[in-house]
């Protein structure tokens, strides 16, 4: 009775539970690809399909919607809330020094500040930002010269955007662990570190991984706090901003700000449920689109399986086409971090499923980094093959420069240099490359490569000439020339001429590029130009002492030029005094046109030089100057006799 009575209360615990998840899990049968690709991924999330049978997860609002496809569905017992494995946590951090329990989350926060201050001098502790539940997403950073960015190859490593597939987590904490202590001692891992930047962020939803708290990963979620699939909420290239119809999430935004501040070569996301490496692209079929760098996915995700088929079990990590599957081929999803980072980023990216156990049993963690150690390092290697060099100017500095491969590249695979240090690296198949080197305001080149095989890595430094261009002083008062002014552009000077232009020739490519223009009896004019093509320069010279002419369309003159009758209208808004005034080019007064009180509103006025000016006026330019108490506006007029 006793025991009766225990087991009911665990089964009313684990229901209680289990109806207070924000996610359901499920499945059901579907044998049509099409179907699933095109309407069955856009409703709920997939988490793996099985011949004809769907595994599926599903918040409230989506599975209301997919009820209404009247799929015949079985419910299943959430992976993280079978009872069958051992789920031991770490509670500090003497108990993770076997790797084989789960560390809570302080003991996770702990072990990443730990990573930090053992080994300063090789790495870096980021916290990228706070989830939902206030929880951090750390990054180490793992390198030689850790605090300098260096001309290397940047890898990044992410684990466990599903919160529940935990055996990533422990595999990059594990990772991290290994580089560093292994760096004074293991050679291998000294020619990693040595160069280039490691990034490793164990776990992109720890509201998911702690979801009934931070002391256990027991009833991991899938989705976030706020119910929403990390992996579906990325920005898509097929289907736009926001597929799963969510804005993005406080995690995925702290993810896309952090990649858009770095220049990662090759990235990894880690997930569980399956045992494959999938690899772009997962919004397109391969008969739709294959990516550029097909050939390199396939043997890049064939090389992680086969080492660890090596490495693991019998039967370890050979679902699909053993081991690795176009994304797309296997199911359709949008949104997904693996195609935002190669599309947005111009990074291989590829999704890493290493255990058909979400929540692996501590006891077997252990085994599950022996049997991915080698196919970490690998792939981490990987980076540093292909191409790769410096690209600068003709003075050393470096340049971000546009590395197209002809012929080859399309759909974002293209890569660029970093703005900071120039460096670009380029993971290709073997094969003899022409590749197109460009940078706005410099001569574009055309480099042929040859990578002999899967382990070449070649530099190839790359210096750009600037362009040259031609720059163009026009200088004016007004609507007219201005001969002999003094143009100083960047300390050259030249003297304009009748048409009042000054030329200079060949001049290279910059911004902020410094000039003065002077002549007697004129202000001077000074100020910064960009020179990115052949430019002309427009400066307007007003004469000492004269108001400058403003550009204000509340004055209005008709006709202009005048001989006659000049139609002179403007507007006010309340009674005041009103002086019209004509001007000399050189400023002196010419004729008093108006000066009195006039009401608020419109104002014309007609002004005949022949009758109301004493001399007879002469054929050119002149300023014509209305002012208030409020406003000063000068209009350019033009007299013909």
């Amino acid at each position: 009775m006793k025991k009766l009575l225990i087991s009911l209360l665990i089964l009313i615990g684990s229901y209680n539970a289990y109806s207070q998840r924000i996610e359901h899990y499920f499945k059901f049968k579907e044998s049509n690809k099409d179907v699933i690709n095109q309407k069955i991924t856009r409703i709920i999330s997939i988490d793996k399909i099985v011949g004809d049978t769907v595994y599926a997860y599903a918040n409230e609002t989506e599975l209301e919607k997919f009820s209404k496809l009247n799929y015949k569905i079985e419910r299943l017992t959430p992976p993280s809330l079978i009872n069958t494995k051992v789920i031991n946590m770490a509670t500090d951090l003497s108990q993770m020094t076997s790797w084989n329990r789960y560390p809570t989350y302080e003991v996770y926060r702990a072990m990443m500040k730990k990573f930090e201050s053992d080994y300063p001098s090789l790495c870096k502790l980021d916290t990228i930002g706070t989830t939902n539940n206030g929880r951090k997403l750390y990054v180490v950073k793992i390198s030689s010269n850790v605090s300098e960015e260096e001309s290397e190859p940047e890898v990044f490593l992410t684990s466990t955007i599903h919160g529940d597939e935990t055996t990533g987590f422990i595999m990059l904490l594990r990772l991290a662990d290994s580089l560093l202590r292994g760096y004074s001692t293991d050679n291998r891992v000294k020619e990693i570190v040595d160069n280039m930047a490691i990034y490793i962020n164990p776990d992109a939803n720890p509201d998911g991984t702690y979801y009934y708290g931070n002391s256990t990963v027991s009833g991991a979620t899938r989705y976030n706090a706020n119910g929403v699939d990390l992996n579906r909420n990325f920005p898509d290239p097929r289907a736009g901003n926001h597929p799963d119809g969510n804005s993005w999430q406080v995690e995925n935004q702290a993810m896309m700000d952090f990649a858009s501040r770095r220049h990662f070569t090759l990235s990894g996301n880690f997930h569980g449920g399956a045992e494959l490496a999938n690899y772009p692209w997962d919004t397109w079929t391969s008969s739709q689109r294959t990516h550029a760098d097909n050939n390199w996915f396939i043997h890049t995700s064939t090389q992680y399986a086969t080492f660890a088929q090596t490495y693991g079990f019998s039967g370890y990590f050979d679902e699909e086409n053993n081991g690795i599957t176009n994304g797309g081929d296997w199911y359709v999803i949008t949104g997904g971090r693996q195609d935002y980072m190669n599309w947005w980023h111009h990074c291989k990216e590829i999704t890493f499923e290493i255990s058909d156990t979400k929540l692996l049993s501590t006891d077997l963690l252990p085994s599950y980094w022996n049997y991915n150690k080698e196919s970490l390092l690998s792939y981490i290697e990987s980076a540093n093959k292909g191409f790769q060099g410096n690209i600068t100017d003709e003075e050393g500095n470096p340049i971000e420069a546009k590395i197209f491969v002809n012929s080859h590249d399309k759909d974002s695979s293209h890569v660029y240099s970093n703005t900071t240090t120039g460096f670009y690296a380029r993971p290709i198949e073997p094969g003899t490359w022409t590749v197109a080197y460009s940078a706005t305001g410099y001569e574009a080149q055309n480099h042929t490569l040859t990578v002999t095989d899967w382990n070449t890595k070649l530099v190839n430094n790359v210096t750009l000439v600037k362009q040259k261009f031609e720059v163009t002083f026009e200088v004016k008062n007004q609507t007219t020339p201005l001969a002999n002014a003094i143009v100083n552009f960047n300390n050259t000077e030249l003297q304009t001429n009748s048409e009042g232009k000054a030329i200079f020739s060949n001049f290279p490519y910059g911004k902020d590029y410094t000039y003065t223009v002077s002549l007697n009896n004129y202000e001077t004019a000074s100020g910064q130009v960009d020179i990115t093509d052949n430019t002309t320069v427009p400066i307007n010279l007003n004469p000492v002492g004269v108001e400058p002419i403003e550009n204000d369309y509340s004055l209005k003159v008709y006709p202009n030029p005048f001989s006659n009758i000049l139609n002179i209208s403007f507007e006010i808004d309340k009674p005041t005094n009103v002086e019209l005034t004509l001007y000399s080019i050189d400023g002196k007064k010419i004729a008093a046109i108006a000066n009195s009180q006039y009401p608020a509103g419109p104002i014309s006025i007609t002004w005949s030089p022949k009758k109301s000016y004493q001399r007879e006026l002469s054929s050119g330019l002149y300023l014509l100057k209305l002012q208030t108490s409020k406003i000063k506006i000068t209009k350019l007029v033009q007299y013909r006799q």
